[in-house]
């Protein structure tokens, strides 16, 4: 599989080192560059996977407007943060606004390579370096106080990965209704309030992402995960 790949980055000799060594990784091709947002939103073809520097200095669209933006332009695109970021903070509302990865600039070509290839297949990526900030907890709160069902494990998966209220709506066939509903039980079940920390929650419980996964048994029964709650594939890890 080729992955389509448009690089934005505002340092030049950076943004062409980057591109050296993408087409130096099997699978990658370059479809485009751009050294701001606005500029990229003009590239006629649309990419698989958008990399994307955090701290542009040319443009208006920045950190959440910047990913929000190309996934309006395109929905389908996966977007990849690629910065010398290591902030908790940018972390979290990166994913929380869609982006799908988030990779530090001090990464070899060997985890570039390996964060392309998860977030092109529609997981999460986050640089290894980091990965602990999504795996914190709130240890003074009753496990019985997680317990999550199916239905309210996908929506909070979709949340996670920037899926808006009506979008999960159209996603699950329920009514808004219903999604606000559901959301309103979760954040009663895990007192977590804002979507930033529901994705940080979400990521660092398994519901998508390799800093976590799900265990399902091989045959495909329902399984006890960390929500403590059964689970099975019909409701778990599903795109």
């Amino acid at each position: 599989m080729t992955i389509a790949c448009l690089v934005i980055d505002d340092h030049y000799l950076f943004r062409r080192g980057l591109i050296e060594t993408l087409l130096s990784l099997p699978g990658a091709a370059v479809v485009g560059e751009a050294n701001s947002v606005e500029r990229a939103l003009a590239v006629p073809d649309e990419p698989d996977l958008v990399l994307l520097d955090l701290s542009l200095e040319e443009g208006g669209l920045m950190k959440e407007a910047a990913v929000r933006s190309l996934l309006k332009r395109w929905p389908r695109t996966h977007i990849l943060i690629l910065t010398a970021s290591e902030s908790k903070d940018d972390l979290i509302q990166m994913l929380a606004a869609g982006a799908s990865g988030y990779v530090t600039k001090h990464a070899k070509p060997s985890e570039l390579a390996e964060a392309l290839e998860t977030v092109a297949g529609g997981k999460v990526f986050v640089t290894p370096r980091l990965a602990s900030y999504l795996l914190e907890d709130d240890g003074s709160r009753p496990k019985d106080q997680w317990s999550l069902s199916g239905r309210e494990r996908e929506i909070l998966k979709l949340v996670a990965e920037g899926e808006r209220d009506r979008e999960i709506s159209e996603r699950l066939f329920i009514s808004l209704k219903t999604v606000q509903s559901h959301l309103s039980r979760i954040r009663d079940k895990t007192g977590v309030r804002r979507r930033a920390d529901l994705t940080r929650l979400a990521v660092g419980r398994g519901l998508l992402g390799p800093v976590g996964r799900v265990d399902r048994s091989r045959d495909g029964s329902s399984v006890r995960d960390e929500w403590g709650s059964e689970c099975d594939d019909r409701s778990v890890g599903r795109r």
